[in-house]
């Protein structure tokens, strides 16, 4: 009997990682060995977090980021969850009852937003960004009409937004030789 040659890739972050197999049968194959390795080592896999999919038919999340390939195209995009808690960050930050001036207030939440968007901006976000930037500025027009400011009697346009509040917006995060 030939030896049967398999081809595994692994993306790894930290003690994150990913393994990538052709079929299901190496996929298992594989599982085994890595049991009885980090097994040696006094490790074990979090039986939580450890599944095997079929990346064709099923999506993964990884680090944040959710994964789906169609047609042997990839798709990665921020999950849920990420998306949640960035809006709760973003909901904490413009609270309309906090004891400061819009312009700290937004200097604040620049911090989070080009943390959040610096590191999703690697996948296929551009839609998503269009959203949460409406989104971001309505939450912003808000707290600044909340303040009593000059322009509490009217909408606030966006140009005001980022020339005078100097408020980040994440589709300008978005690498143009990434598009």
């Amino acid at each position: 009997m030939g030896k049967c040659q398999t081809s595994v890739d692994i993306l790894r972050y930290a003690d994150d990682f990913v393994i990538m197999c052709k079929t299901g049968w190496m996929a298992k194959k594989t599982m085994e060995r890595l049991k009885k390795l980090l097994g040696e080592l006094k490790l074990q896999l979090s039986e939580i977090k450890t599944q095997i999919v079929n990346s064709e038919e099923e999506e993964f999340e990884f680090l944040g980021f959710k994964f789906r390939i169609r047609r042997g195209k990839i798709r990665i995009t921020p999950r849920d969850k990420s998306i949640e808690k960035f809006k709760d960050s973003v909901r904490q930050l413009t609270r309309k009852h906090q004891p400061i001036k819009p312009e700290q207030m937004v200097g604040r939440l620049n911090w989070t937003v080009r943390g959040w968007g610096n590191y999703f901006k690697i996948g296929d976000v551009k839609t998503l960004y269009k959203e949460l930037d409406i989104w971001l500025r309505m939450r912003v027009r808000c707290f600044i009409e909340k303040k009593k400011s000059g322009y509490s009697r009217q909408r606030i346009p966006n140009y005001i937004l980022f020339s005078e509040y100097k408020l980040t917006s994440l589709v300008a995060l978005i690498d143009s030789h990434s598009l």
